[in-house]
């Protein structure tokens, strides 16, 4: 190899099939037929008995070939000369495309390919082990977690979080074991607790019959007639029942049934909001369901009513709604 190979011999620092090596793993310089290395860049001439060996430059659709016969240095100088391709802007070459188009698991950094490109960048840089690159990352994480838990508290007085709705890791870190059905469960609690007044609420259904005289009201009445588990349709039916007797006073209810109706509406009106706001289809209504329940029996355990058979609802609703 003559002086002028030499001088344009940058990828050269161990031995030629170092160097051959090399050139078939970079973007830049591949192999007409690619595989793992230069070797295989060969071309059969249609004479069976004579191989020749062949290396394609494919930089820039180049397509130049030559005839290799051990020595690069044909090849060197061709992408000096043509494509003015000296060692450090092949480095950047090199760089560029490692960044944008590969992605490698982490245990590449044992991969001997990896090494000898990572010393051809740089000789001095001592590639780490993958457990002292997990290292790294896992300490990093944690104080990147550490960072924004304190730039948090003390900038912001509140926190959107966005929950997803459909990961079960997610769902397993919180030591959730199965995800019930909430507006269920919500309507399940509350006819159980009506049941326990069944008396009044059959009641208030009957006056309401009485009371809607117009011929479109009684079809919209007899509807709500036939709703038995639901929680806005007897909410609606007590709401009612309750102003008109207010205008009509004691001809239709007592004053103790007045009084249950009142602490009814006060125990069912959470759970009717609560229910509206799961239904909103717009909303990730997983990350919802425990804050939900657990403000609805929060509410419950401080509600202080006077009549009794009002109590044993909200006492028959919060049983329900923990189990």
């Amino acid at each position: 190899m003559n002086d002028s190979d030499n001088e344009f011999n940058f990828l050269s620092g161990q031995d030629e099939e170092s160097d051959i090596k090399l050139l078939a793993s970079t973007s830049t310089f591949t192999p007409a037929l690619s595989t793992s290395a230069l070797y295989t860049a060969l071309e059969l001439l249609d004479n069976k008995e004579v191989e020749i060996k062949k290396v394609s430059c494919k930089f820039e659709d180049c397509d130049t070939e030559y005839v290799w016969l051990g020595s690069t240095s044909n090849c060197i100088t061709h992408l000096h000369d043509i494509h003015q391709i000296t060692k450090e802007s092949l480095k950047n070459i090199l760089v560029k495309a490692k960044q944008q188009t590969i992605y490698q698991p982490i245990s590449i950094v044992d991969d001997d390919d990896f090494r000898l490109w990572t010393k051809n960048l740089d000789p001095q840089f001592k590639v780490p082990c993958v457990n002292t690159i997990k290292t790294i990352i896992f300490n990093f994480y944690d104080s990147a977690i550490n960072q924004i838990i304190d730039l948090i508290s003390k900038t912001s007085d509140t926190v959107s979080l966005t929950f997803d709705l459909w990961s079960s890791s997610a769902v397993q870190q919180m030591c959730i074991s199965n995800v019930k059905c909430a507006g269920h469960m919500l309507q399940l609690s509350v006819y159980l607790g009506l049941k326990e007044v069944d008396e009044i609420i059959s009641k208030c259904k009957a006056l309401i019959s009485i009371l809607s005289k117009e011929k479109k009201c009684r079809q919209l009445c007899e509807a709500q007639l036939q709703i038995t588990s639901g929680l806005k349709e007897p909410l609606d039916i007590i709401k009612d029942v309750r102003k008109g007797a207010e205008t009509m006073g004691p001809y239709i209810l007592s004053s103790e049934e007045f009084e249950l109706l009142e602490e009814l509406i006060k125990v069912l009106s959470p759970f009717d909001e609560a229910t509206q706001f799961l239904s909103r289809s717009k909303y990730p209504t997983l990350g919802f369901i425990t804050p939900i329940l657990k403000e609805l029996a929060r509410q419950f355990r401080y509600f202080i009513g006077q009549n009794s058979m009002a109590i044993l609802v909200k006492d028959t609703i919060l049983d329900n709604l923990i189990e």
